[in-house]
């Protein structure tokens, strides 16, 4: 495909390390609250994307 599309990079063995974490946590307490986590993607910038002006 012409032009390449930018798009982002997410990882995945750590998304899957978070949230195998935060399932073993829930499964050993009674009540805990679910903790936000944010893993942050990676911009992949290709031809799609122009300059800035």
């Amino acid at each position: 495909m012409h032009p390449r599309l930018t798009t982002i990079r997410q990882d995945l063995e750590r998304l899957g390390r978070v949230a195998a974490l935060s399932l073993l946590q829930q499964l050993g307490e009674e009540e805990i609250p679910p903790v936000p986590t944010v893993v942050p993607p990676q911009l992949i910038v290709r031809e799609s994307t122009a300059r800035a002006r």
